[in-house]
């Protein structure tokens, strides 16, 4: 057993490098990406060659071929796991956090004047129409959902819409629509694209199907909100970028940013445990 242990604590070492390294890239990738990719990506490229000349020094130590491998194969994986975390859940986390919240919008005001908002409260007359919602299905065999958010007036055009998947088989079921203390829209966001998510980021991104599902479900909530426009007979009066929303309370709206966050942590121990 003596003679054992001194061979295992280079391996030792290098296991406890690889995981360090490994929850640093994993976490910098997810929730420092997007306001700072070029850093991340350099630091990863830093990280990357100076594992490698630990490896080219292996014959200094017995412990640096085990930390240079282990480090070079934390830095690709965890950068890797990094993108897909911050795709499905950092981006999110950051975006809503960044973005502004608009309080007391009026359903009839403009879309583009609440362009750059996140999370929006809307005014206490505000309320969802599930009669006048509609149902899109789509190519990839979901439903898309869309119902107007209307004031104490008549329409004369819908600014808003509240949106929602597979959520309207039997009526607009889309969030908390019939509490009348329910007034949040979360802004539906189409994804960060080929911005931010470390060195794979782009490659992450720039895949096919992820592009097309992106533009699909956008497209389908816009074909949903057309027929609820026709429906209601204002087809020719609807703005060109109407806003789509995920109706919530005002609890969580609040929430939003914290429950991507934990999830995203959610993701990152997972990997680790499984490390």
């Amino acid at each position: 057993i003596n003679a054992v242990r001194p061979a295992l604590q280079p391996f030792a070492v290098g296991y406890a490098t690889g995981l360090v390294t490994f929850f640093t890239t994993i976490a910098l990738c997810t929730f420092s990406s997007l306001q700072n990719p070029n850093v991340v990506n350099g630091v990863c490229a830093a990280a990357v060659v100076a594992f490698a000349g630990v490896i080219q020094r292996r014959h200094r130590g017995a412990w640096q071929l085990p930390v240079g491998i282990c480090g070079v194969v934390s830095v690709f994986s965890g950068a890797l796991l990094g993108g897909c975390c911050y795709h499905e859940y950092g981006y999110y986390a950051l975006i809503y956090a960044k973005s502004r919240t608009y309080n007391n919008v009026d359903p009839y005001q403009p879309a583009d004047s609440v362009s750059d908002a996140g999370r929006m409260l809307f005014a206490l007359e505000a309320r969802v129409d599930v009669n006048a919602s509609a149902a899109f299905s789509g190519e990839d065999g979901i439903v898309y959902c869309a119902a107007p958010i209307l004031g104490i007036d008549p329409p004369r055009r819908v600014e808003f819409w509240a949106v929602g998947r597979d959520c309207c088989g039997s009526g607009f079921d889309c969030g908390p629509v019939t509490n009348d203390l329910a007034r949040g829209g979360a802004v539906i966001f189409g994804g960060p694209g080929g911005h931010g998510g470390g060195p794979f980021g782009r490659l992450l991104a720039g895949a096919a199907n992820k592009r097309a599902a992106d533009a699909q479900a956008r497209a389908g909530f816009d074909a949903a909100r057309r027929k609820a426009e026709e429906a209601l007979g204002l087809a020719a009066d609807g703005p060109s970028t109407p806003g789509f929303v995920r109706w919530m309370n005002a609890q969580s709206l609040a929430m939003l940013p914290r429950l991507y966050s934990m999830q995203a942590w959610i993701f990152i121990v997972t990997c680790i445990f499984c490390f």
